[in-house]
């Protein structure tokens, strides 16, 4: 991830969340990745 100069993750937010996609990606693996990438200072939306 290092190479992106940011992360978006998209969301369900305009279908009042029924997708659950933020529920969804907070257990999955990469998640790890994205959360050190903004504890580093890059820019995350989602």
């Amino acid at each position: 991830m290092k190479k992106y100069d940011c992360i978006i993750i998209p969301g369900g937010f305009s279908y009042g969340d029924y997708l659950r996609t933020g529920a969804i990606a907070r257990f999955s693996p990469v998640m790890e990745s994205v959360i050190k990438e903004a504890n580093a200072g890059k820019l995350v939306f989602g």
